[in-house]
């Protein structure tokens, strides 16, 4: 890892050296890794199916397709639960989800 330059070179260390203590190293799981692929696609994106979020990504789809599935409950969740903190009482959660579509549009 570069670890600062002199004179427009870049001065070189060993990773170990340069990471603080604290900072893990290590890779994360399939399931994590397609968790932060859901997550960052949909704070920049708002709406996308999972074949976006796997976009040139190489055999992640099936990855993303599962945490999708699992993640869609826990999303319609929060979004009723922050329908309610606006006191608007969705009567589904599909209302819940249409909402979040309307809201995008709009």
């Amino acid at each position: 890892m570069a670890t600062s330059r002199v004179n427009f070179h870049k001065v070189y260390d060993l990773t170990e050296r340069v990471i603080p203590e604290g900072v893990g190293t290590t890779p994360p799981t399939p399931e994590e890794y397609a968790r932060f692929l859901i997550t960052r696609y949909l704070r920049a994106n708002g709406l996308g199916p999972p074949s976006e979020i796997a976009y040139l990504l190489k055999n992640t789809k099936p990855l993303v397709v599962v945490a999708v599935k699992e993640l869609e409950s826990f999303m319609l969740f929060n979004r009723c639960n922050h329908l309610r903190l606006h006191r608007i009482t969705p009567k589904s959660p599909g209302d819940a989800l249409r909402s979040a579509i309307n809201d995008l549009a709009n």
